[in-house]
C-alpha cells in the first residue's frame, strides 16, 4: 500500500509518536527526493504554536493523517445512534487519540477508553 504524496496548500494533522507535537496544519512546500522519506514543511494552525513552521518527515517519528476528518485530541464528539455505545448509553466523550484507521474516545458517562472508526462518530457542534 502506497503513501500519497500530499502538496501544498493542503490541510493536515500532524501526529506524533512521542505525543509533542499534535496539530492542524498546512503543507508549504513538499520534498520528494529525500533519502529518509518524503519531507513536508507545515505551517501549524491549531496549537499554541499557530504560526510556527515545522519540518515533518513521513518515515522518521511523524505520520501525516490526511484531511479525511476533522476529529483531533481534545474534540468532543458523539457516537453514532447504530454504535453499542450509543445504544448503552455510553454517547459523548473526547478524542484521547488520533490513530491510522481509528479513533479513540475517552467516554463521559462510563469513562472508557473506546474506538471508534471515523465514520461512526462526528463532532459535537454546541
Amino acid at each position: 500500500m502506497g503513501r500519497k504524496i500530499l502538496h501544498p496548500p493542503a490541510i493536515v494533522a500532524v501526529l506524533a509518536w512521542d505525543g509533542q507535537l499534535d496539530f492542524r496544519g498546512e503543507i508549504l512546500t513538499t520534498k520528494v527526493d529525500d533519502p529518509f522519506g518524503w519531507v513536508y514543511r507545515v505551517k501549524a494552525l491549531s496549537t499554541s504554536k499557530a504560526g510556527e513552521i515545522f519540518t515533518v518527515r513521513h518515515s522518521q517519528g511523524s505520520v501525516i493523517a490526511w484531511p479525511a476528518h476533522d476529529l483531533f485530541k481534545g474534540t468532543r464528539v458523539v457516537a453514532h445512534p447504530a454504535t453499542d455505545a450509543w445504544m448503552s448509553g455510553d454517547r459523548y466523550g473526547t478524542v484521547i487519540q488520533v490513530g491510522t484507521k481509528y479513533i479513540h474516545v475517552r467516554m463521559d458517562r462510563s469513562k472508557k477508553v473506546r474506538r471508534f472508526h471515523p465514520a461512526n462518530i462526528s463532532r459535537l457542534t454546541v
